[in-house]
């Protein structure tokens, strides 16, 4: 394997970019891990084109911590972590999926919301067949990690696979072209006092 040659870097200030999904050949959505906002970004030039404020879907610490995109036809799904800043980011409920219509290049009005049954989404989402695939990190001291599947279209969910029948929290996600996922786990330390 050859090495990458870099043809293009710019900052985008006060996001802490996370993930991003393209949209044609000049044109890419950015999650900011580090702030209330998710970006429309001109990859040429660096030029934020617009800016989606996704504050409503923060807790208190007033950042959602929009985590990772993924688009699928004309909509883009992103995972909103929702963790507590000042409590060791802790999650503080459930995650998010958001589902944001692109039209002209740019995302349409309406948002819509929904809760994902687990908290803490964690990693990048993976097509498998008609559907996605994530894990859920929750609360890494109660064992609340699991895959779960999602179909794009109605955003039905189903957990795969627990913490407990993983034997680990899911930090990566293959899919196999049989269809089979393979699963990157951590085994959690057990801390004895």
């Amino acid at each position: 394997i050859g090495l990458l040659n870099v043809t293009k870097q710019f900052r985008l200030s006060h996001c802490g970019p996370h993930d991003l999904a393209s949209v044609g050949p000049h044109l890419a959505f950015v999650t900011c891990y580090d702030s209330s906002n998710m970006l429309v970004v001109d990859i040429q030039t660096g030029e934020t084109k617009q800016v989606i404020n996704l504050y409503p879907w923060a807790d208190a610490d007033g950042i959602p911590e929009a985590d990772h995109v993924i688009r699928v036809n004309n909509t883009l799904l992103v995972t909103i972590q929702g963790l507590d800043r000042n409590n060791a980011y802790t999650p503080t409920a459930q995650g998010l999926v958001l589902r944001m219509h692109i039209k002209d290049d740019r995302i349409a009005e309406g948002i819509s919301t929904t809760e994902l049954p687990c908290s803490n989404p964690f990693t990048p989402w993976v097509r498998t067949g008609d559907s996605l695939v994530m894990g859920c990190a929750g609360v890494r001291a109660l064992g609340q990690s699991s895959i779960v599947r999602v179909i794009p279209e109605t955003l039905e969910m189903t957990i795969l696979a627990t913490e407990a029948t993983l034997g680990g929290i899911p930090h990566e996600i293959a899919a196999e072209s049989n269809g089979d996922l393979l699963v990157l786990i951590s085994v959690p330390k057990t801390i004895v006092t």
